[in-house]
């Protein structure tokens, strides 16, 4: 049987010591997490986290990708039939004064880097942790 995944890209946006974290309480959900999403087809690692970020923060200017934080194969059947292998990459960008988030989160919070990393969804977590060793 072959297995088919999703490939996930996010962002991990820092700022004087904070993370940007968005929340997501759409169908039942109640997670904090990076701004990202999945590749659509034909899209290159640079444009997906391009098109999630600018689709997710309004107003996000000057995007600049950098070191990638983590890979991780998300175990089990997460999306359909479909599962999900997620790669984290840590971005720096301007963002305006008053962050605004898309339709998709209803909110957002820059946390500080050790609060993150307990904050946000299991699968994101490695990535952050690395980014601490790294300080």
């Amino acid at each position: 049987m072959m297995t088919i995944f999703n490939i996930g890209i996010k962002g991990i946006i820092e700022k004087e010591g904070r993370i940007l974290l968005v929340h997501d309480q759409r169908n039942g959900k109640d997670m904090w997490d990076v701004p990202g999403g999945r590749i659509d087809e034909n899209e290159s690692v640079e444009e997906t986290l391009t098109r999630e970020l600018q689709e997710e923060l309004p107003g996000i200017t000057n995007i600049r990708i950098g070191e990638q934080k983590k890979k991780k194969r998300v175990p089990g059947m997460v999306l359909g039939d479909k599962g999900l292998f997620l790669v984290c990459y840590k971005v720096e960008a301007d963002l305006p004064s008053i962050v605004r988030t898309s339709e998709e989160h209803d909110q957002f919070e820059w946390v500080i880097l050790e609060e993150a990393v307990n904050q946000v969804q299991e699968t994101v977590r490695p990535a952050l942790e690395k980014l601490l060793t790294q300080l």
